[in-house]
């Protein structure tokens, strides 16, 4: 199996196999696509190309969809990051782009309904909304949404809503209340200020 975070070489990206270690995976082709995710990896090139280092994500991701020939965007957000998303669609729309957007919480489904203990809500004892990630999907692709953009989904529910998609998502904002929604920052404090924090193993 690769274990690519540990290799010094990166024969992949300067094509020099000498020295390789062995279980570099660098026999592999890019196969499998299909007509539509051809079109996909070419136009993610094309978007490379034309906004390296000069183009945002949020600009990327309009061209990327104009490119495409997409014409309405769906943002599945956190409520926790509305004023965010709310950024987010206004200038996707100034892009000329059709924007629909969905709350995690639509729906309004408490989380007793999902068999969520009391104690593993936020406020125990109190009726307390779910988040609902394939719901969001679901009602962004039923909007007739050619492309949907993730802004903030907590961990395990974005997985639920990339799981639920039909058409291709994208990320544009990932949560992380702790960091200021910056969750590379712990990784850049891995070795000082967060070694002790992120090293402690669950009991």
């Amino acid at each position: 199996m690769p274990h690519c975070d540990s290799c010094k070489k990166k024969s992949c990206h300067d094509f020099d196999f000498t020295d390789t270690p062995q279980d570099c995976p660098r026999q592999g082709r890019i196969t499998g696509y299909n007509e539509e995710e051809l079109k996909i990896f070419q136009t993610a090139a094309r978007v490379e190309a034309e906004g390296y280092c000069k183009w945002p994500r949020l600009l990327e991701t309009a061209r990327f969809a104009q490119f495409m020939g997409y014409k309405k965007l769906g943002v599945a957000f956190c409520i926790g990051l509305e004023k965010e998303a709310a950024v987010v669609c206004r200038l996707l729309r100034k892009q000329n782009l059709e924007v629909e957007s969905c709350c995690c919480k639509c729906g309004a489904v408490e989380k007793n309904l999902y068999q969520i203990p009391d104690e593993h809500k936020l406020h125990p004892g109190n009726p307390e909304a779910a988040c609902n990630p394939a719901r969001q999907a679901e009602l962004l692709e039923e909007a007739g949404c050619q492309m949907l953009v993730a802004v903030g989904l907590c961990v395990g529910h974005d997985s639920l809503f990339f799981r639920h998609a039909t058409v291709p998502v994208t990320v544009m904002g990932v949560k992380d209340r702790v960091l200021a929604n910056n969750p590379l920052g712990a990784v850049y404090c891995a070795d000082g200020y967060l070694k002790e924090l992120l090293e402690q193993k669950l009991s």
